[in-house]
């Protein structure tokens, strides 16, 4: 169908301006932050796949002339930013977390499966891996909060890895990288971010 592309594009262009500008403004989606946290993904992988979408669409309904030609290449080089950008901040990220969890193995005692870090800051984190995530409390946290208390802020700590925030996170800030000027991905990241 000849208006296909022209859909698939318009619906990307709006996923990738208005709609993200229009959800960063909502703040009562934050009253479910998973729900919006969906929200946001299917946003951005709709934003994605229509963008795709619109070039290969233009390519093959016209055949080989110059405006399906065009339209190869800006795929292309969407889907090329999108592959730079991920191998990118993926690579950068993990030796930035493995060199974290190495530090951490430094300086940290192990009480079970938790770092304790000898410091009177009361502080919770979590640093995500696949087979070596750590969970980090301070000694300042286990002196100051009560058993019950203790067990609340280490299971919110293994629900972030067990739904694996950070692979949202990462998500969203490929996107940013790839395209921060021509989308609304600064306020997408910044709003995932505080969702997680």
């Amino acid at each position: 169908m000849q208006s296909t592309p022209w859909v698939l594009a318009l619906l990307g262009v709006v996923l990738a301006g208005p709609v993200p500008a229009v959800l960063a403004r909502a703040g009562w989606l934050r009253r479910t932050p998973l729900s919006t946290m969906l929200l946001w993904q299917g946003v951005a992988l709709a934003a994605v796949l229509s963008a795709l979408g619109a070039g290969l669409s233009l390519a093959t309904t016209h055949g080989w002339s110059t405006p399906s030609a065009l339209a190869l290449v800006v795929t292309a080089v969407v889907a090329v930013r999108l592959a730079i950008a991920g191998h990118r901040v993926g690579t950068s990220l993990r030796s930035l977390r493995r060199h974290h969890r190495e530090q951490l193995d430094l300086v940290t005692r192990r009480r079970g499966r938790l770092a304790v870090l000898e410091t009177e800051q009361p502080l919770a984190y979590c640093v995500p891996s696949l087979r070596t995530s750590r969970v980090v409390v301070s000694q300042g946290a286990l002196d100051r909060l009560a058993p019950d208390e203790l067990d609340a802020v280490l299971a919110h700590e293994r629900a972030h890895l067990r739904a694996r925030h950070d692979l949202v996170l990462e998500a969203f800030s490929v996107l940013h990288r790839a395209f921060p000027r021509w989308v609304s991905s600064a306020s997408a990241l910044q709003e995932v971010r505080m969702l997680v």
